[in-house]
Parts: structure tokens; C-alpha cells; sequence
């Protein structure tokens, strides 16, 4: 029975706004259908109260109505108004052919929830308002009537479906605050991969090395223990580029970036620093130990054709000392790059 109930519940997809108040109206009306079956039946055969039950048999016949009116067109808006309406509609009949007695009144607490929901904060705070100053009066007349209450089997009754109703509502809004708190989570970590991800080759960009630089300079300072950062320019890329052009150019780097992921240190860190250059933090490495990384990294590219050509890149060693900041450090990885430029390139310098 559930299954056929929600069976078109899917043509909304969860990460839409109106997924929530889609899933609501249909538990809503799934609620008022089986509460309104079963109270009409106690009203008649139980209580012989003939006008709630009749009440209540109209609360099943127009949730049934709206029911299969949200089916077939999947109108959120006007379902969430049509239900709040007949919420609304129902307790309010109910108050004023009972004058709010047997603890009738309890019922009015049902709006705020419903109508918050599914109208929104403006028209759920109005709705609200105006539902709640009836109800007011409701009591306010029987303060003035000097009217007690008398606990029967129907305000028992009344006081336990009203509480029904609002544990499965706040269960209802608890689910819907962590799916959401869920979904949240899952868009910030996405938005922050986005944003700390070089599109074309997968590898970290720079805003991701630079903050990675900075935490490694923090940690050098405390520990005292060096690292190593390898700058990486592709050879003559501009003649890749003008020759073979810029989508093949565009290969060459993923390729390049792929064999230098592959052979790095699983601690080592590889970023697309900008255009054709590669950098690489190199935790806990003596120079000696930077440098024999990085003369193999040259000789295995230098050997290996990427995309079927001949590609060589030259590369620029600094190590951290105590007192080099993440631009101290920056600038002489920088200048042993352009050293080994000069130098003839395919080769590896060590800034000293």
C-alpha cells in the first residue's frame, strides 16, 4: 500500500527545493486519510457523534481529492496550499461545533508546523496568527463562561492524536534538517575540491599549493626539519604549442602530470604551479635527497615519450633553512630554475 502511495513521489529529485514539502504533503495527506478513517469510525460507532464524524469523513474525502490532484500534476505550491487549507478548514470545524471542549483545542497546535512548511515563514507566520487569535477567542469564551474542562475518553483521545501528529512531524523535520545539514556538507567539500583542483590536469592549482607551502613553513619552523621544493618548466612548450597546437599542447601537460604523480613519494606534494610549470614539496628531504628525486624524475621523462614525442623540462631546488618564509623560498626555487634554463635546459639546478 505505501509502495503505491508514494508511487510517483520520484519525479522530484532529492537535491530539489521542493523535495521536503513534496515528501510532507504526501506523509501529511497519508496521516489525515488514516486518522480521518479511524476517527470517523469511533465518532459513529463509539462516541454516536454524528457531526464530527461527519466532519472527519469530509477531511478524508478532500484529502483523497488532493491526493490524486498532486499525482497527476505534481504542483507543489498549490497541493502545500490546499493542505494547509483543509488542516486548517478541519480544526476549525471541529472548534466551532464543539466549542473547543473535551480538549479539542489541542488541535490548533498542528497549524504552526504545517503552515511554516509548506507556505514558507511570511504566510506560515500570517496563517498562524490569524488561526491562532480564533482559537483565542475559543478559550477566552469559556474563561468568560467559567467553563473547566472534564478529562473523558475523548479528550484522552484528542490529547494523544495531537501528539502523535507532532512526534511524527518533528521526526519528519529532524530528517529533512540533517538531509539537508547532509547535502550541505556535500555541496561545501565538492565546492572546496572544485576550487583547489587544476581542471586540466586533476592536480592540486595553485591556491592549493601556496596554503600547502605556507602550512609547510609553519611546520619547518616548529620541528626544525627541512623540506625541498622542486620547480618543474616544460622545455621549448611554447614550440609544442605553436607547432602541434594547444589541444596537443593540453595532452602533453595531463601526460606530464600523470608520469609525475606516478613516480613522486606518496608524501610528496604536486601542484600545477601555472602555464607549463610543475611544483613539488618534498617533506623531510635533505638537498642530496631533492636532488637524486629529481635527477631521476628528469632522466625517466627525458626517456619516455609523451604523447609520441620528445618531451625534457628543466627544474630549480631550494630547501628550506630557518628563517626563508614561503617567498624566500619561492624565489630561490625560482632562480635555480632559470639557472638551469640558462644552463641549457634538461637539467637540474640547486639554488646555493
Amino acid at each position: 500500500m505505501l509502495s503505491f502511495w508514494y508511487k510517483n513521489f520520484s519525479h522530484i529529485p532529492r537535491h530539489h527545493g521542493d523535495f521536503h514539502r513534496a515528501k510532507l504533503i504526501y506523509h501529511l495527506l497519508l496521516f489525515v486519510c488514516i486518522l480521518a478513517g479511524v476517527v470517523t469510525a469511533l465518532n459513529l460507532f463509539l462516541f454516536d457523534a454524528k457531526e464530527i464524524a461527519f466532519i472527519d469523513a469530509i477531511g478524508l474525502t478532500l484529502s483523497l481529492c488532493i491526493y490524486w490532484y498532486f499525482r497527476k500534476t505534481g504542483n507543489v505550491k498549490v497541493a502545500g496550499w490546499a493542505v494547509t487549507i483543509l488542516f486548517i478548514t478541519i480544526i476549525w470545524a471541529f472548534l466551532t461545533v464543539w466549542s473547543g471542549n473535551n480538549y479539542g483545542i489541542v488541535w490548533a497546535t498542528l497549524i504552526p508546523p504545517v503552515a511554516f512548511f509548506l507556505l514558507g515563514r511570511s504566510m506560515g507566520t500570517l496563517v498562524s496568527i490569524v488561526f491562532f487569535s480564533y482559537a483565542t477567542y475559543i478559550v477566552y469564551g469559556h474563561v468568560q463562561a467559567g467553563l473547566t474542562y472534564q478529562l473523558s475518553l475523548g479528550g484522552v483521545l484528542n490529547v494523544i492524536e495531537v501528539l502523535i501528529a507532532h512526534i511524527m512531524l518533528f521526526r519528519f523535520y529532524e530528517r529533512t534538517r540533517a538531509d539537508a545539514m547532509l547535502q550541505l556538507q556535500q555541496n561545501r567539500e565538492q565546492l572546496e575540491i572544485i576550487a583547489n583542483t587544476d581542471k586540466l590536469t586533476g592536480l592540486n592549482n595553485r591556491q592549493r599549493f601556496d596554503q600547502q607551502l605556507h602550512k609547510y613553513v609553519v611546520d619547518a619552523e616548529r620541528k626544525q626539519q627541512p623540506f625541498a621544493l622542486l620547480l618543474v618548466d616544460i622545455d621549448h612548450f611554447k614550440r609544442v604549442n605553436d607547432q602541434f597546437g594547444h589541444l596537443f599542447g593540453d595532452s602533453v601537460l595531463q601526460s606530464l602530470a600523470t608520469y609525475l604523480q606516478q613516480n613522486l613519494r606518496s608524501e610528496d606534494f604536486l601542484a600545477r604551479w601555472g602555464g607549463e610549470e610543475f611544483a613539488v614539496l618534498m617533506p623531510n628531504t635533505s638537498s642530496r635527497q631533492a636532488y637524486q628525486l629529481a635527477e631521476r624524475l628528469r632522466e625517466l621523462i627525458a626517456d619516455t615519450p609523451i604523447c609520441e614525442h620528445e618531451v625534457t623540462f628543466s627544474g630549480g631546488i631550494a630547501v628550506w633553512r630557518p628563517g626563508y618564509d614561503a617567498e624566500t623560498l619561492l624565489g630561490h626555487a625560482d632562480k635555480a630554475l632559470y639557472k638551469a634554463k640558462d644552463n641549457g635546459r634538461n637539467r637540474i639546478e640547486m639554488y646555493t
